[in-house]
């Protein structure tokens, strides 16, 4: 009789028994799944980290170039003012020669130079501003000096007194001009 007193030792068919395990699964599973949300969240912000990392390289680098680009331009045209101020210097002397010079080559070597450094200025795409009879343009020119006259339209360029220049496109030195 003392069998019919014990109490069945199976427990692990109870059904008590058996939720706790699958408690314990679910548990697991939605901790598992908030660590994986987690971590695909975390991905995708370094991703994005990545991506703008990536983006401000290249504007870097972009910036950059540009800078370097800038710089060769400046000491580019620096060189270059320089040698058209000889070339003005040049030009001057060769206008206030006397006509009747007896030295014919020391004057023919003073056109030859002249004429190399403008083939030089020339070989760096340097050009001359075409001015007179355009229309003033401040960024392109320089009034010195303005005269009423017939011959031109109002704010028009008639004389040119230093020649402007243009490197690439771009204004190197604006013609000094006389404007009507």
């Amino acid at each position: 009789m003392e069998d019919s007193k014990e109490k069945p030792k199976n427990d692990e068919h109870s059904p008590d028994s058996d939720s706790t395990p699958d408690i314990i699964k679910e548990s697991t599973l939605v901790l598992l799944e908030k660590e994986l949300e987690k971590a695909l969240t975390e991905i995708e912000t370094f991703k994005d980290i990545a991506k703008r990392a990536q983006a401000d390289l290249i504007n870097f680098k972009r910036r950059a170039d540009d800078e370097k680009s800038e710089e060769r331009f400046s000491i580019k045209s620096n060189i270059l003012l320089s040698i058209i101020t000889i070339l003005d210097d040049f030009t001057l002397a060769m206008s206030m020669l006397p006509k009747n010079i007896e030295s014919k080559t020391w004057l023919e070597g003073i056109q030859i130079i002249h004429h190399k450094i403008e083939l030089l200025l020339e070989s760096q795409m340097v050009a001359k501003i075409d001015a007179i009879g355009k229309n003033f343009e401040p960024w392109e020119f320089e009034a010195l000096q303005y005269k009423e006259t017939n011959d031109f339209e109002e704010n028009t360029v008639t004389e040119v007194i230093k020649e402007g220049y243009k490197l690439n496109g771009q204004i190197l030195r604006p013609a000094q001009v006389i404007v009507s």
